[in-house]
């Protein structure tokens, strides 16, 4: 693929809808989606984590509200 000139007072937003319709045009739809796989695959086992951990936390949190509001009334 080529790069296309830019154009003298086009906007970023222009550009990148240029840009776009001209992947569209060369490629079609599947050029959108080129490096979803690898991306998906770094990036999930890090968001496990991350919702393992809140889960984890957000129910620690509940245990220790539990046993703290004995006694107290509000």
């Amino acid at each position: 693929m080529q790069k296309s000139p830019a154009a003298p007072g086009q906007s970023a937003f222009q550009r990148i809808s240029a840009i776009a319709l001209d992947m569209w045009r060369q490629e079609g739809y599947r050029a959108f989606y080129k490096g979803i796989t690898p991306r998906v695959l770094r990036v999930a086992p890090g968001q496990a984590i991350v919702f393992a951990v809140y889960e984890r936390v957000s129910k620690v949190i509940e245990q220790l509200q539990g046993s703290g509001d004995v006694g107290y009334s509000e």
